[in-house]
């Protein structure tokens, strides 16, 4: 699982120092992605405006990239889960649901550009999170 996690944030900072480093004329964020290759898939939006999280994780990375997250899988224990200082700065996110069963309608209703989630944790459900 910790290998698994590492491996993601690596891949998130990869793709969004990519995306924040592109010097393109036109960076109109729906006509641009970026290729890459993760565990389930390959290409992810150039500059990605509203994410969604499904582990608890990746917010601090976000947040120091300059992003904060529409929608966060916080188990519905917000206070007890997400330190203080954190949860200041991603006010007015929408919880959606717990991080082993999201909800999709939730998600979905959040319109997000990406979803960063755990591949072990999240591998079933990837096909319906690709919607």
């Amino acid at each position: 699982m910790k290998k698994t996690l590492i491996i993601l944030t690596v891949l998130l900072l990869s793709v969004l120092t990519a995306a924040c480093s592109s010097s393109s004329g036109n960076q109109n964020s729906k006509e641009h992605k970026v290729a890459v290759t993760h565990d389930l898939g390959k290409t992810v939006p150039e500059h990605p405006k509203r994410v969604v999280v499904l582990e608890l994780g990746f917010i601090d990375t976000l947040l120091d990239l300059g992003i904060t997250p529409v929608g966060v899988a916080d188990d519905n224990k917000a206070k007890q889960l997400i330190n203080k200082d954190v949860l200041k700065k991603i006010d007015g996110y929408t919880s959606v649901g717990t991080r082993s069963q999201p909800s999709m309608e939730k998600i979905a209703s959040l319109k997000p550009d990406l979803i960063i989630a755990d591949t072990t944790r999240h591998k079933k459900v990837y096909d319906q999170l690709k919607k």
